[in-house]
């Protein structure tokens, strides 16, 4: 479980909380590594690197018996959130500024979601 007093943890808690909820692509809030640290652009050279926030998310999910997410995970997770919530389909793309409708590819098994969407427009 998460310790909020540890750094690490609570960057990742800050970290997933607002990928999730803004419907970002990971990439847009971590580094893939402190070599592309630009003063300009980044706060702080302790940004939160990509690889060590998966890792710790994904221990995280193993001390609580639940299968890893991929990073591309949260933001499908967030689509189907919001899509759980009754919001449009347009209104998810502009949240998740999803350039096209591929993320309805994501969306094909979850008959629970799709259904409503279907029966409204045959």
């Amino acid at each position: 479980m998460a310790d909020l007093a540890v750094p690490l943890d609570a960057a990742v808690a800050a970290c997933l909380t607002t990928t999730f909820y803004s419907g970002a692509r990971l990439g847009e809030f971590t580094l893939t590594n402190l070599g592309c640290f630009d003063l300009l652009v980044h706060c702080k050279r302790s940004d939160v690197q990509k690889p060590a926030f998966l890792t710790r998310l994904h221990k995280a999910f193993k001390d609580t018996k639940m299968e890893p997410l991929q990073g591309h995970g949260i933001r499908i997770g967030a689509t189907l959130e919001y899509l759980l919530r009754g919001i449009p389909f347009d209104v998810i793309k502009t949240i998740g500024r999803w350039k096209s409708n591929a993320f309805t590819l994501y969306l094909q098994k979850h008959a629970q979601i799709l259904a409503p969407y279907m029966q409204a427009n045959p």
